[in-house]
């Protein structure tokens, strides 16, 4: 983890102010991002199927991979613990 070296961002800038057209796709339906499902977008052989996915279990058994909750939980229980988290610094 952690951020990308500058010389990768650099370069990914470099790259984009050199984007001279986009194309958008006609007739594509509308995808519900709100909830988990597959979607069939086209037909024969340019069909491609998207699949939406909730990847907060993914997520959560990861972090619990990396912490004990519990642990942290009966932290923050404590009257004589106290922490500050800067939620604006863009690290977690």
């Amino acid at each position: 983890g952690g951020p990308a070296p500058e010389k990768v961002t650099d370069l990914v800038y470099k790259h984009t102010t050199q984007i001279a057209e986009y194309k958008i796709a006609k007739g594509v339906p509308e995808i519900d991002l709100s909830m988990p499902a597959k979607f069939v977008v086209g037909e024969g052989a340019v069909a491609v199927e998207v699949e939406v996915i909730d990847s907060t279990e993914d997520h959560v058994n990861l972090l619990k991979k990396c912490f004990d909750f519990e642990t942290i939980k009966k932290l923050a229980a404590r009257k004589d613990f106290s922490m500050v988290y800067d939620s604006m610094h863009g690290v977690q």
